[in-house]
């Protein structure tokens, strides 16, 4: 049975939340941002959209358009507030890479923002002439803070002693093989194999029934 859905749209956005019967509600948003648009309007509403997302304490996936180049925001300030927006309300960028591509230009304007950071997400850009901006996406396999029956979370225990044995752990793993590798795919998949590995070793998974609230920083 598929979950329920309400969706609330307006001339720039859609917003469509997921009921879902076990663990935290998904909210998935998709915005466009005109070229021409006032940056600075668009910031201050993007935050009051965000802020009452958090306050929710819902899995949020916000994509689309926005025409802010993340590329340049070392140089642009409205472009740094974005990004200190979307990362003081734990909301992570999926995409890094250009997604709009010319003969003089390469910037940044579309992305996925999530703030669903423990689960196994697979993200890219299709290259594809469809249009002048590259397609994104994004997987999410699983979700490492998931409800199950009776309020039994399944949680990763990332302690300051946990981290200190988790640093220790990829110092001391032997990475040698990783650089005699020609092939660079073969390369990754054996670094993030062996990473994952150690990560998951570190952090398994375990049943918990205390709650966990994010804060804001």
């Amino acid at each position: 049975m598929l979950p329920n859905r309400r969706s609330v749209s307006s001339k720039d956005s859609l917003f469509v939340e997921i009921i879902m019967p076990k663990g935290k509600n998904i909210i998935i948003g998709v915005i466009y941002r005109p070229p021409n648009g006032n940056l600075q309007s668009f910031v201050h509403s993007f935050n009051e959209v965000i802020d009452k997302v958090g306050r929710e304490n819902k899995l949020c996936y916000l994509m689309g358009d926005f025409n802010i180049n993340l590329l340049n925001y070392q140089s642009n300030n409205l472009t740094g507030e974005f990004i200190d927006i979307m990362y003081s309300n734990l909301l992570c960028p999926l995409i890094n890479g250009p997604t709009r591509i010319t003969s003089h230009t390469a910037t940044l304007i579309d992305n996925i923002l999530t703030n669903n950071i423990d689960s196994d997400i697979v993200n890219g850009l299709f290259f594809s002439d469809i249009s002048d901006h590259l397609p994104i996406c994004t997987i999410c396999f699983d979700n490492s803070n998931c409800l199950l029956d009776n309020n039994i979370y399944l949680l990763r225990d990332k302690s300051v002693k946990n981290m200190k044995k988790f640093e220790d752990m990829i110092a001391e793993a032997d990475w040698s093989t990783i650089g005699k590798l020609n092939d660079p795919n073969e390369a990754y998949n054996t670094f993030s194999n062996q990473f994952s590995s150690i990560y998951n070793k570190r952090f398994p998974l375990k049943k918990s029934s205390k709650q966990h609230k994010f804060r804001k920083p």
